[in-house]
């Protein structure tokens, strides 16, 4: 099993992984874009089954002091999705094309 440190900071809440931890993270999608980028109409790109191609993302979704520290965020223990292909799902978005950050700001508000 890939073992690694999380970084969990009180002050930062959100900030779980190393700077290391991080750059495996972003190996390990490089090492997968090519061979399982899926597009779709709704997603200009995503990637499924990284937990059953990465040791990596699998002991990242099982660490039972991330699962501890999400539980308390959550106020009810949080345990890893069953389906492993659930694990990590990535998904790319694309910079607004010409005229829809326009839109987005009039109908939404952002």
């Amino acid at each position: 099993m890939f073992r690694f440190r999380l970084h969990i900071d009180e002050r930062n809440m959100w900030k779980i992984l190393t700077e290391e931890g991080v750059a495996a993270f972003r190996e390990v999608i490089t090492q997968n874009e090519e061979s399982m980028a899926i597009v779709t109409p709704r997603n200009p790109k995503i990637i499924r089954g990284l937990g059953f191609t990465s040791d990596f993302v699998r002991s990242f979704n099982e660490s039972p002091e991330l699962l501890c520290h999400l539980s308390k965020f959550a106020n009810v223990p949080i345990c890893a999705h069953p389906m492993t292909t659930n694990y990590s799902q990535i998904n790319f978005g694309e910079p607004p094309r010409d005229g829809e950050e326009k839109l987005n700001q009039q109908m939404f508000g952002i």
